[in-house]
């Protein structure tokens, strides 16, 4: 599975990281915290098909999923979020180059970085998720 070895991943190469898991969604990933910042949870978002390669008997199909991770840091500090917001930019440089360019395994291409975006910010706790791809042919 593609998201344990993301898992596998972080937990190896990004130290400062309490809690590596995976959540159904952003509200599931708040509440399985219970204080154990910083912390990530990975997440396949979607997956896209392309067109087939051959119409004969013999089908290939190249496939992109889409991964989020979600990074959450506390830094009660300072509650307007600079602090926390110091903390997470560490956080995502360690983890992105932990994740950029990195092959999973034989099947899939290196992961490229998509997107980022700030989730939330509330009493010194700091939610951001990037997201990456990677192509795999499925036949």
């Amino acid at each position: 599975m593609l998201r344990d070895l993301i898992i596998a991943r972080l937990k190896a190469q990004v130290s400062g990281l309490r809690k590596v898991g995976t959540a159904a969604d952003l509200a599931g990933a708040q509440a399985d915290t219970q204080n154990q910042f910083p912390c990530a949870f990975v997440l396949v978002l979607a997956e896209q098909g392309g067109a087939p390669r051959y119409m004969s008997g013999l089908t290939a199909q190249k496939r992109t999923p889409r991964i989020a991770v979600v990074l959450a840091v506390k830094n009660v500090r300072d509650m307007i979020g600079n602090a926390s917001g110091g903390d997470m930019e560490l956080l995502r440089q360690q983890t992105d180059a932990a994740l950029f360019g990195w092959m999973p395994d034989g099947d899939h291409a290196p992961l490229i970085f998509a997107s980022g975006k700030l989730m939330g910010l509330l009493g010194g706790e700091l939610w951001w998720q990037d997201e990456y791809t990677t192509e795999f042919d499925r036949r």
